[in-house]
């Protein structure tokens, strides 16, 4: 029996082989506790804008495949009040998604091609990271890059890391028995 006769696992294969190198991102925009403002509601004019801004920036770059986010559903038609933009979204089917139950954050899903290379992955979370950054964003809000390639970027971080503490360790741990057995310095470093 060959499991990857079985169509499930056929068209499993044929999808992971055709989407292999997309990763997803995750852009939390929040409000910020800490911080005295008037923005109480996530969708403030002020926010949507950022939002709208925000979209436009990712899809610019030539990697992202899409962007889906809460500014999708205003173009460039900026709502004045923030009654203006609840009405509008009431009036958008899915865009309730985009938002938690307290309007106190939505998220902006980003898809790239990042082609499992440490290197593009870097690469694309500093891209990503660098438009968030240069866009410019209302106070009284926080922003924060999460998703598969920044939490491999980080793991590889830590691999690195814990690869070298322990390469190091390892050969202080070798060499001490060296000295005890052979009881020569010069022997043990030979």
């Amino acid at each position: 029996f060959d499991p990857t006769e079985v169509p499930v696992v056929a068209l499993d294969k044929k999808v992971g082989q055709k989407f292999a190198g997309f990763k997803s991102f995750l852009v939390i925009v929040e409000l910020d506790d800490k911080r005295d403002s008037d923005i109480k509601d996530i969708r403030d004019p002020k926010v949507i804008e950022f939002l709208v801004e925000l979209d436009k920036a990712l899809k610019e770059e030539q990697k992202i495949q899409s962007v889906a986010s809460a500014g999708m559903f205003f173009d460039e038609d900026i709502p004045e009040t923030l009654d203006d933009s609840i009405k509008k979204l009431d009036g958008k089917q899915g865009s309730e998604g985009f938002f938690n139950s307290r309007y106190s954050m939505t998220p902006i899903f980003i898809d790239a091609d990042v082609s499992g290379d440490s290197s593009k992955i870097n690469e694309m979370n500093e891209k990503v990271r660098d438009i968030v950054e240069s866009t410019s964003k209302p106070g009284g809000i926080k922003v924060a890059v999460t998703g598969e390639p920044p939490l491999l970027a980080k793991i590889f971080d830590l691999m690195i890391q814990d690869g070298i503490f322990t390469l190091f360790v390892a050969t202080l741990v070798i060499f001490l028995m060296l000295m005890l057995i052979q009881r020569s310095i010069k022997d043990s470093i030979v």
